[in-house]
Protein backbone atom coordinates (compact mmCIF):
# COMPACT_ATOMS: atom_id res chain seq x y z
CA UNK A 1 0.00 0.00 0.00
CA UNK A 2 2.39 2.39 -1.02
CA UNK A 3 -0.17 5.13 -2.17
CA UNK A 4 -1.52 5.06 1.56
CA UNK A 5 1.67 5.33 2.61
CA UNK A 6 2.45 8.33 0.45
CA UNK A 7 -0.82 10.18 1.39
CA UNK A 8 0.50 9.45 5.17
CA UNK A 9 3.98 11.37 4.60
CA UNK A 10 1.97 13.75 2.76
CA UNK A 11 -0.50 14.50 5.65
CA UNK A 12 2.39 14.73 8.13
CA UNK A 13 4.55 17.30 6.07
CA UNK A 14 1.04 19.22 6.30
CA UNK A 15 0.66 19.08 10.02
CA UNK A 16 4.43 20.39 10.23
CA UNK A 17 5.06 22.69 7.92
CA UNK A 18 2.12 23.81 6.51
CA UNK A 19 0.20 23.26 3.48
CA UNK A 20 0.54 25.41 -0.22
CA UNK A 21 -2.11 27.36 -1.93
CA UNK A 22 -5.75 28.01 -0.97
CA UNK A 23 -7.69 26.13 1.56
CA UNK A 24 -10.49 26.59 -0.07
CA UNK A 25 -9.55 26.15 -4.08
CA UNK A 26 -8.35 22.18 -1.97
CA UNK A 27 -11.64 21.53 -1.32
CA UNK A 28 -14.21 18.14 -2.61
CA UNK A 29 -16.46 18.50 -4.44
CA UNK A 30 -18.28 15.44 -3.15
CA UNK A 31 -20.37 17.35 -0.42
CA UNK A 32 -20.42 20.94 -1.87
CA UNK A 33 -23.80 21.04 -3.64
CA UNK A 34 -25.09 20.62 0.31
CA UNK A 35 -24.24 24.00 1.59
CA UNK A 36 -24.37 26.80 -0.40
CA UNK A 37 -28.24 27.92 0.31
CA UNK A 38 -27.12 28.24 4.08
CA UNK A 39 -24.19 30.51 3.50
CA UNK A 40 -23.90 33.22 5.95
CA UNK A 41 -24.01 36.56 4.79
CA UNK A 42 -23.07 39.17 7.67
CA UNK A 43 -23.88 36.37 10.57
CA UNK A 44 -21.27 35.53 12.99
CA UNK A 45 -19.55 32.21 13.33
CA UNK A 46 -19.50 30.49 16.08
CA UNK A 47 -15.28 30.89 15.91
CA UNK A 48 -13.95 27.85 17.88
CA UNK A 49 -14.48 24.43 17.50
CA UNK A 50 -13.22 21.31 19.09
CA UNK A 51 -14.04 18.49 16.64
CA UNK A 52 -12.36 15.45 18.19
CA UNK A 53 -11.47 12.76 18.45
CA UNK A 54 -14.23 10.28 19.77
CA UNK A 55 -12.98 8.42 23.05
CA UNK A 56 -9.41 10.33 23.23
CA UNK A 57 -10.67 12.82 26.10
CA UNK A 58 -12.46 15.27 24.39
CA UNK A 59 -15.83 15.36 26.43
CA UNK A 60 -13.24 16.10 29.24
CA UNK A 61 -11.40 18.92 27.77
CA UNK A 62 -14.91 20.28 26.45
CA UNK A 63 -16.63 20.52 30.10
CA UNK A 64 -13.20 21.92 31.30
CA UNK A 65 -13.28 24.72 28.95
CA UNK A 66 -16.93 25.58 29.39
CA UNK A 67 -15.91 26.59 32.83
CA UNK A 68 -13.84 29.41 31.38
CA UNK A 69 -15.42 32.59 32.06
CA UNK A 70 -15.38 33.73 28.24
CA UNK A 71 -16.38 30.41 26.47
CA UNK A 72 -19.77 29.64 25.70
CA UNK A 73 -21.16 26.26 25.15
CA UNK A 74 -24.29 25.37 23.03
CA UNK A 75 -27.81 25.93 24.35
CA UNK A 76 -30.81 24.01 25.00
CA UNK A 77 -33.56 24.59 21.66
CA UNK A 78 -37.14 23.60 22.18
CA UNK A 79 -37.73 19.50 22.70
CA UNK A 80 -34.25 18.62 21.61
CA UNK A 81 -32.51 15.80 23.67
CA UNK A 82 -30.42 17.72 25.96
CA UNK A 83 -27.48 15.44 24.91
CA UNK A 84 -27.23 18.23 21.83
CA UNK A 85 -26.24 20.73 24.15
CA UNK A 86 -23.30 19.33 24.62
CA UNK A 87 -22.35 17.98 20.90
CA UNK A 88 -24.16 20.18 18.58
CA UNK A 89 -24.34 17.99 15.98
CA UNK A 90 -24.78 20.11 13.29
CA UNK A 91 -22.32 19.74 10.25
CA UNK A 92 -21.90 15.81 10.50
CA UNK A 93 -25.26 15.06 10.70
CA UNK A 94 -27.37 15.48 7.02
CA UNK A 95 -30.75 16.08 9.16
CA UNK A 96 -30.00 18.93 11.45
CA UNK A 97 -27.83 20.16 8.56
CA UNK A 98 -30.78 20.51 6.57
CA UNK A 99 -32.10 22.50 9.31
CA UNK A 100 -30.73 25.55 8.53
CA UNK A 101 -28.13 27.69 9.52
CA UNK A 102 -30.50 29.70 11.66
CA UNK A 103 -31.20 26.64 13.42
CA UNK A 104 -27.84 26.04 14.63
CA UNK A 105 -26.98 29.55 15.64
CA UNK A 106 -30.30 29.55 18.08
CA UNK A 107 -27.42 27.03 20.12
CA UNK A 108 -25.18 30.07 21.07
CA UNK A 109 -25.28 32.97 22.60
CA UNK A 110 -26.26 36.24 20.26
CA UNK A 111 -24.97 38.86 22.85
CA UNK A 112 -21.32 37.85 24.26
CA UNK A 113 -19.51 39.87 26.69
CA UNK A 114 -16.38 41.21 24.78
CA UNK A 115 -13.53 38.87 24.45
CA UNK A 116 -15.91 36.14 24.73
CA UNK A 117 -16.50 33.22 22.59
CA UNK A 118 -19.42 30.34 21.36
CA UNK A 119 -17.68 26.57 21.10
CA UNK A 120 -19.32 23.85 19.21
CA UNK A 121 -18.16 20.91 20.84
CA UNK A 122 -18.66 18.08 18.73
CA UNK A 123 -16.37 14.96 18.77
CA UNK A 124 -17.29 13.37 15.33
CA UNK A 125 -16.42 16.16 13.41
CA UNK A 126 -12.63 15.48 12.87
CA UNK A 127 -13.44 11.95 11.24
CA UNK A 128 -16.83 12.94 9.19
CA UNK A 129 -15.79 13.71 5.36
CA UNK A 130 -18.34 16.27 5.25
CA UNK A 131 -17.88 18.26 8.18
CA UNK A 132 -14.76 20.65 6.94
CA UNK A 133 -16.70 20.93 3.49
CA UNK A 134 -19.92 22.04 5.48
CA UNK A 135 -17.97 24.60 7.53
CA UNK A 136 -16.47 26.09 4.69
CA UNK A 137 -18.56 26.42 2.65
CA UNK A 138 -21.12 28.36 5.14
CA UNK A 139 -18.52 30.61 6.57
CA UNK A 140 -16.00 31.07 3.91
CA UNK A 141 -14.69 34.12 5.37
CA UNK A 142 -14.18 33.53 9.10
CA UNK A 143 -11.20 32.96 10.49
CA UNK A 144 -12.45 29.75 12.52
CA UNK A 145 -9.98 27.92 15.35
CA UNK A 146 -10.16 23.92 15.71
CA UNK A 147 -8.51 22.13 19.03
CA UNK A 148 -8.69 18.29 18.82
CA UNK A 149 -7.79 16.00 21.20
CA UNK A 150 -5.79 12.41 19.84
CA UNK A 151 -5.04 9.11 21.50
CA UNK A 152 -3.10 5.85 20.51
CA UNK A 153 -5.22 4.48 18.24
CA UNK A 154 -4.91 0.72 19.56
CA UNK A 155 -6.45 2.49 22.46
CA UNK A 156 -8.74 4.35 21.22
CA UNK A 157 -10.61 1.78 19.52
CA UNK A 158 -10.67 -0.48 22.27
CA UNK A 159 -12.28 2.58 24.43
CA UNK A 160 -14.68 2.66 21.70
CA UNK A 161 -15.79 -0.59 21.74
CA UNK A 162 -15.60 -0.70 25.72
CA UNK A 163 -18.12 2.70 25.37
CA UNK A 164 -20.68 -0.33 23.63
CA UNK A 165 -20.76 -3.17 26.15
CA UNK A 166 -20.84 0.42 29.16
CA UNK A 167 -23.53 1.96 28.08
CA UNK A 168 -25.78 -0.86 25.59
CA UNK A 169 -27.54 -1.51 28.81
CA UNK A 170 -29.19 1.94 28.70
CA UNK A 171 -30.44 1.65 25.09
CA UNK A 172 -32.95 -0.28 22.62
CA UNK A 173 -31.60 -2.66 20.03
CA UNK A 174 -31.86 0.51 17.32
CA UNK A 175 -29.25 2.05 19.27
CA UNK A 176 -25.43 2.32 17.71
CA UNK A 177 -23.88 0.37 20.98
CA UNK A 178 -26.36 -2.43 20.82
CA UNK A 179 -25.69 -2.94 16.85
CA UNK A 180 -22.07 -2.79 17.78
CA UNK A 181 -22.23 -5.53 20.12
CA UNK A 182 -23.74 -8.08 17.99
CA UNK A 183 -20.01 -8.89 16.75
CA UNK A 184 -16.86 -9.35 18.51
CA UNK A 185 -14.56 -6.59 19.02
CA UNK A 186 -12.38 -9.19 16.92
CA UNK A 187 -14.95 -9.14 14.27
CA UNK A 188 -15.38 -5.73 14.01
CA UNK A 189 -11.39 -5.55 13.78
CA UNK A 190 -10.67 -7.62 11.14
CA UNK A 191 -14.11 -6.65 8.96
CA UNK A 192 -12.69 -3.19 9.39
CA UNK A 193 -9.21 -3.77 8.03
CA UNK A 194 -10.15 -5.81 5.57
CA UNK A 195 -12.98 -3.01 4.18
CA UNK A 196 -10.31 -0.37 4.35
CA UNK A 197 -7.61 -1.97 2.32
CA UNK A 198 -9.88 -3.50 -0.69
CA UNK A 199 -11.45 0.15 -0.77
CA UNK A 200 -7.86 1.97 -0.59
CA UNK A 201 -6.56 -0.32 -3.44
CA UNK A 202 -9.43 0.56 -5.33
CA UNK A 203 -9.12 3.77 -4.88
CA UNK A 204 -5.01 4.20 -4.74
CA UNK A 205 -3.83 7.80 -5.63
CA UNK A 206 -7.36 9.33 -6.23
CA UNK A 207 -8.19 12.40 -3.52
CA UNK A 208 -11.25 11.83 -2.62
CA UNK A 209 -9.74 8.11 -0.99
CA UNK A 210 -10.63 9.09 2.27
CA UNK A 211 -14.39 10.29 1.89
CA UNK A 212 -15.06 6.93 0.02
CA UNK A 213 -13.32 4.45 2.35
CA UNK A 214 -14.33 6.00 5.67
CA UNK A 215 -17.77 5.18 5.85
CA UNK A 216 -18.08 1.87 4.40
CA UNK A 217 -19.72 0.17 7.45
CA UNK A 218 -20.83 2.29 10.58
CA UNK A 219 -19.15 -0.03 12.78
CA UNK A 220 -15.91 0.69 11.09
CA UNK A 221 -15.58 3.54 12.83
CA UNK A 222 -13.97 1.70 15.40
CA UNK A 223 -10.77 1.64 13.03
CA UNK A 224 -11.34 4.06 10.66
CA UNK A 225 -11.51 7.13 13.39
CA UNK A 226 -8.05 6.00 14.79
CA UNK A 227 -6.53 6.56 11.04
CA UNK A 228 -5.59 10.53 12.04
CA UNK A 229 -3.36 11.36 9.34
CA UNK A 230 -5.88 10.61 6.36
CA UNK A 231 -8.68 12.93 8.46
CA UNK A 232 -6.35 15.56 9.30
CA UNK A 233 -5.14 16.36 5.62
CA UNK A 234 -8.85 16.18 4.33
CA UNK A 235 -9.00 19.22 6.95
CA UNK A 236 -6.29 20.68 5.29
CA UNK A 237 -7.77 20.47 2.09
CA UNK A 238 -10.55 23.37 3.58
CA UNK A 239 -8.71 25.26 5.84
CA UNK A 240 -5.18 26.70 7.24
CA UNK A 241 -2.86 24.14 9.61
CA UNK A 242 -2.29 27.31 11.43
CA UNK A 243 -6.12 26.85 12.23
CA UNK A 244 -5.39 24.09 14.38
CA UNK A 245 -4.50 22.97 17.64
CA UNK A 246 -3.61 19.25 18.57
CA UNK A 247 -3.01 17.79 21.83
CA UNK A 248 -2.73 14.50 22.85
CA UNK A 249 -4.69 12.36 25.51
CA UNK A 250 -1.66 11.79 27.47
CA UNK A 251 -0.69 15.61 27.70
CA UNK A 252 -3.99 15.58 28.99
CA UNK A 253 -3.28 12.91 31.89
CA UNK A 254 -0.03 14.60 32.41
CA UNK A 255 -0.93 18.17 33.06
CA UNK A 256 -4.57 18.93 32.46
CA UNK A 257 -3.60 22.46 33.48
CA UNK A 258 -1.47 23.62 30.94
CA UNK A 259 -3.83 21.85 27.92
CA UNK A 260 -6.54 23.69 29.17
CA UNK A 261 -4.30 27.12 29.27
CA UNK A 262 -2.57 26.24 25.72
CA UNK A 263 -6.07 25.42 24.20
CA UNK A 264 -7.97 28.80 25.41
CA UNK A 265 -4.82 30.68 24.53
CA UNK A 266 -5.32 29.06 20.95
CA UNK A 267 -8.96 30.55 20.80
CA UNK A 268 -7.42 33.98 21.62
CA UNK A 269 -10.04 34.33 25.15
CA UNK A 270 -8.54 35.98 28.00
CA UNK A 271 -6.56 34.15 30.28
CA UNK A 272 -5.27 36.74 32.79
CA UNK A 273 -7.37 34.90 35.32
CA UNK A 274 -6.06 31.28 35.62
CA UNK A 275 -7.87 30.00 38.36
CA UNK A 276 -10.78 28.62 36.45
CA UNK A 277 -7.98 26.04 34.74
CA UNK A 278 -7.39 24.20 38.48
CA UNK A 279 -10.17 22.19 38.00
CA UNK A 280 -9.12 18.56 37.87
CA UNK A 281 -10.67 16.47 35.22
CA UNK A 282 -14.20 14.26 35.46
CA UNK A 283 -16.30 12.52 33.34
CA UNK A 284 -17.34 8.68 33.27
CA UNK A 285 -14.53 5.99 32.10
CA UNK A 286 -14.90 2.80 30.82
CA UNK A 287 -11.39 1.42 31.25
CA UNK A 288 -13.09 -1.10 34.09
CA UNK A 289 -15.49 -2.83 31.85
CA UNK A 290 -13.96 -6.08 31.17
CA UNK A 291 -12.58 -6.37 27.27
CA UNK A 292 -10.05 -9.05 26.22
CA UNK A 293 -9.14 -8.87 23.14
CA UNK A 294 -7.48 -11.53 20.68
CA UNK A 295 -3.62 -10.73 21.55
CA UNK A 296 -3.28 -11.14 17.74
CA UNK A 297 -5.95 -8.89 16.78
CA UNK A 298 -4.52 -6.55 18.64
CA UNK A 299 -0.86 -6.69 16.64
CA UNK A 300 -2.74 -6.59 13.69
CA UNK A 301 -4.44 -3.07 14.35
CA UNK A 302 -1.01 -1.87 15.60
CA UNK A 303 0.50 -3.11 12.67
CA UNK A 304 -2.46 -1.29 10.68
CA UNK A 305 -2.27 1.65 12.00
CA UNK A 306 1.70 2.05 12.11
CA UNK A 307 1.21 1.49 8.33
CA UNK A 308 -1.74 3.67 7.76
CA UNK A 309 -2.31 6.16 10.13
CA UNK A 310 0.05 6.84 13.28
CA UNK A 311 2.79 9.14 12.21
CA UNK A 312 1.33 12.64 12.59
CA UNK A 313 0.18 11.44 16.28
CA UNK A 314 3.54 10.24 17.12
CA UNK A 315 5.45 13.07 16.00
CA UNK A 316 3.33 15.44 18.28
CA UNK A 317 3.58 12.85 21.45
CA UNK A 318 7.00 12.06 21.27
CA UNK A 319 8.85 14.99 19.45
CA UNK A 320 6.67 17.74 20.39
CA UNK A 321 5.72 16.57 23.93
CA UNK A 322 1.96 16.40 23.01
CA UNK A 323 1.29 19.32 22.12
CA UNK A 324 0.93 21.28 17.74
CA UNK A 325 -0.22 24.38 16.83
CA UNK A 326 -0.65 25.53 20.69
Amino acid sequence: MLGCRAVVTVALVLVLLGSTGSPHERGSLMFAAAAPQLVAKGLEAPPVYVIGAMKAGTSALCELLRTHPHIHGGLHVDDEPFHYTKELHYFDNDQRFENGLSFYEAHFENTLPHGSVNLDCTPRYLAKPETPIRISDTYPNDRLRFAAVLREPTDRALSHYRHAMAHSPNHNGDHWTVRMLRKTFEARVHKAIDDWEACAARHLGEDELWAKCSSLDTFNSLVTRGLYDFQIEWWHRNFSPSDFCFVTTDAMRRNTTEVLLRVADFFGVDNSDTSWATIPPGGHSNSDTELTPDPETIERLRQFYKRHGTHTYSTIEQQHGGFLGC
